[in-house]
């Protein structure tokens, strides 16, 4: 059912809050943030906003837990690391102490993205290995190996890796400073 906004003639109908949250959350997932944002742009009131996020919540068609893991999952599947995720899921309106939580359950030891390998690592260190094997192609093209590990390391730490997850990945892949390279 569509509600009429205005009593005026010529105004646009627009659908009721929840009919435009729920067609908004059948297209992608949002955080409750995110939902109040495009409610009050749309031009709901905030009593009306409120009221309808409160029973979407209740309902279970939002929540900020599974979607903060759900994007770190997809994030750290895309080669980010803690502080990138930290802040886009801060950009997204989690709340601190929930970005905290999320992260720290991705903590828990993930299988190895490498080569077969059997060890387990967290998916902080398999992301931080499956960003820098996609940038190896372009890595191989330095033909100075300090210069090449110094872009490495560069990479990581812009994807959001800390320094020993950084530091880590790039002695695994390009060995150690001072050793001979291991792709000339």
């Amino acid at each position: 059912m569509l509600r009429i906004s205005g009593k005026e003639k010529g105004k646009r109908a627009l659908p009721a809050p929840g009919e435009y949250a729920l067609a908004l959350l059948s297209a992608k997932a949002y955080s409750v943030q995110e939902v109040r944002a495009k409610l009050r742009k749309k031009g709901f009131s905030p009593q009306e906003t409120e009221e309808t996020l409160s029973g979407l919540v209740r309902k279970g068609f939002l929540n900020d837990a599974s979607f903060a893991r759900m994007l770190a999952d997809s994030l750290y599947g895309a080669g980010y690391g803690k502080k990138r995720i930290s802040l886009k899921l801060r950009a997204k309106g989690i709340s601190p102490e929930l970005i905290h939580e999320t992260l720290r359950e991705e903590e828990e030891p993930a299988a190895s993205g490498t080569e077969g390998e059997k060890e387990s690592c967290t998916k902080e260190e398999s992301s931080a290995e499956k960003a820098l094997q996609g940038r190896m192609r372009i890595l191989r093209n330095e033909p100075d190996p300090r210069k090449r590990r110094e872009k490495a390391l560069r990479f990581l730490a812009g994807r959001g890796f800390d320094v020993q997850t950084c530091f880590a990945t790039v002695d695994k892949y390009l060995g150690k400073a001072g050793e001979s390279d291991s792709f000339s």
